[in-house]
């Protein structure tokens, strides 16, 4: 588990309100936000928290620095939290930061490998409306993520910072880039050697060879190439900060000797290195980058242009209606007649201008947004989730381990492409491709398909569907109890031609299958008669089949034998299921009493005194 703060906005317009919409912006993906929670506010609905939240930070003034704090934290890929122990993580950190008070709204994202939460919080106390600043948060923070871990139980990260502020950014901005940076290509190519220098002249004769040369910059050194691309010595590491190199090279030294007469090597950005080579996608990644660029350069143009003509129309319309009034003096018009029509030509002009901008505004809006400059990093996940095979590759090449959690595969599964005739609603960094399927998402990592543990009957189906046909029939579940007794079940329930590699949930398969044919005729032939009646106005529920999106607390309404087979019927709201079981929950359910609540499982399993018993 990561917990890490957000810096604010460079430009120091920070917004609740804009962070809190950002957050719940769908950007289109069916799995992007999860749920979204308001805490301590008079509102459970986040625009109106919102309204309430604004207001509060209003009546502090004093403070200067940023009124919000944006706090995320994320967990290991394959970690799938229940939204209860999201809650009770998120108060926990929140109360370690010294907020436990404080108003603030969260968000569930689940569009990266990565499950995390943001938070915004109002770091004006509601009541003493003080800002309170939690310094050295990132230390507090890394404490407060081990103690979670061990409660709960999560897969332990290492929270001791080994690198600098600058350094962690830098790689930031790299793994959003998917380019190598200047500090990580320093790093890879001329660090070692750094080292090994032991005077100032050898460490400039070093970085000569690599193309690069070192300078003083206010009260430290960068790292330069003849393109003019610098970075701070500190932030490729801490070895190469001017007070190390002092103590251990002497005081610095310049050098007349440029990089380039030497130059054996030089930084060119690019993708960072793995195992499928990138040179053809990035050549054309940049092919098509030239080509935005290109056009939208043409379009802003000819947008300048067109604003230009029109400022200039505005202002020469003004110009005749003043002429126009001024010739009015000689047919009698009085000085207050005049003044007041040049203060309406004056404030018709500024709202026709005020116009202009605003249109012109909207449309350079439009085509930054028509034609956005991608990252190379953006732009392959973007053509993987097109079908491009190639991007896809590039994309898996840099995972190790595949999905983890709740996955349907096979023993000997081959990589493979996207799945035909399916919705692709994103493709992540690590090139897990997300279906929309009926009644959830499916997540597909070329080898495994992984579903979430809320995951339909419908989705579970299509997902062992999708996996017989792409690896044969037979297949490796993972997952807890829960998500294997429901792919048991569902197997049998619809007979899908598979074999499970685990016994247990094989056996629970061939159970399921035996009972499941008489059992399922018998509950519909009951459902069609009940249902038929109810038709005709008799006073009579309306009957459904028993499915795992029922599961709950559920009111016992009494046993049915038909066909000799037991049927429970279970009271939801309005409407009567009808779930098969077997012989001995049939017996233990004859000794409740009608109106009784009972758990039902997804899979069927009911819970009467204490016990549970499959309906099989």
């Amino acid at each position: 588990m990561i917990a890490k703060r957000v810096p604010r906005r460079r430009d120091g317009k920070s917004s609740f309100g804009s962070l809190v919409k950002y957050l719940q912006d769908d950007q289109g993906k069916l799995e992007r936000v999860g749920d979204v929670s308001v805490t301590n506010c008079g509102s459970e609905d986040p625009q109106w928290a919102v309204r309430e939240i604004e207001a509060v930070q209003d009546l502090n003034r004093r403070a200067k620095s940023d009124k919000t704090y944006h706090l995320v934290f994320s967990f290991r890929e394959g970690e799938d939290i229940s939204p209860e122990v999201l809650k009770e993580i998120e108060g926990e950190l929140c109360k370690g930061l010294g907020y436990a008070d404080h108003q603030r709204i969260s968000v569930v994202h689940r569009d990266t490998d990565n499950l995390h939460v943001h938070v915004a919080i109002n770091k004006i106390h509601p009541q003493t409306h003080n800002m309170i600043e939690p310094y050295y948060d990132h230390k507090r923070l890394g404490e407060l993520c081990s103690r979670i871990e061990l409660t709960y139980g999560l897969e332990r990260d290492n929270h001791a910072p080994s690198k600098s502020a600058a350094s962690s950014k830098a790689d930031d901005l790299a793994a959003k880039s998917e380019l190598e940076t200047l500090a990580g290509w320093i790093r890879s190519e001329a660090l070692e050697g750094i080292s090994k220098v032991g005077s100032w002249q050898e460490l400039h004769g070093h970085l000569a060879e690599h193309g690069l040369q070192i300078r003083k910059k206010g009260a430290g050194l960068v790292f330069e190439t003849e393109d003019g691309i610098s970075v701070r010595a500190s932030s490729v590491d801490r070895a190469c900060s001017l007070k190390t190199l002092e103590g251990r090279l002497g005081s610095y030294e310049e050098s007349a000797q440029r990089a380039s007469s030497i130059a054996k090597k030089t930084y060119r950005p690019r993708p960072r290195r793995s195992s499928v080579d990138s040179s053809h996608l990035y050549a054309r990644y940049q092919k098509e980058r030239d080509a935005v660029t290109t056009g939208k350069r043409k379009g802003l143009g000819q947008l300048k242009s067109e604003k230009d003509r029109a400022l200039q129309a505005v202002l020469e319309a003004g110009k005749k209606k003043r002429a126009a009034t001024k010739l009015l003096k000689g047919l009698g018009a009085g000085a207050i007649s005049r003044r007041l029509l040049y203060a309406q030509i004056a404030s018709s002009q500024r709202d026709d201008l005020k116009k202009v901008h605003e249109e012109f505004a909207r449309r350079r809006k439009e085509l930054h947004e028509k034609k956005p400059q991608l990252s190379f990093r953006d732009w392959v996940a973007a053509a993987a989730a097109k079908g491009d095979q190639e991007a896809l590759a590039y994309l898996r090449s840099k995972t190790i381990s595949g999905l983890r959690g709740n996955t349907v595969a096979a023993k000997q599964s081959t990589a493979a492409g996207p799945i035909a005739g399916l919705q692709v609603d994103g493709v992540s960094q690590a090139g897990t491709i997300t279906y929309k399927a009926p009644g959830g998402v499916i997540r597909d990592d070329g080898n495994r398909l992984q579903l979430r543990k809320e995951a339909s009957d419908e989705t579970v189906l299509l997902a062992l569907e999708l996996a017989a046909k792409r690896h044969g029939n037979r297949l490796t579940i993972s997952g807890d109890d829960f998500f294997k007794a429901k792919v048991a079940h569902v197997a049998a329930r619809h007979s899908l031609p598979v074999v499970f590699d685990d016994p247990t949930i094989e056996k629970a398969r061939k159970a399921a299958e035996s009972l499941g044919f008489e059992q399922g005729r018998a509950a519909v032939s009951y459902i069609d008669e009940r249902n038929e009646k109810h038709a005709r106005g008799f006073d009579i529920m309306k009957h459904r089949q028993f499915a795992s999106t029922d599961a709950g607390p559920l009111e016992f309404a009494g046993l049915r034998n038909v066909e000799g087979q037991q049927l429970a019927l279970l009271k939801r709201g309005q409407e009567m299921l009808v779930l098969p079981v077997n012989a001995a929950t049939a017996a233990r359910l004859q000794r409740q009493r009608v109106g009784r609540e009972i758990h039902v499982s997804a899979v069927g399993a009911i819970q009467v005194q204490g016990s549970t018993r499959s309906r099989e």
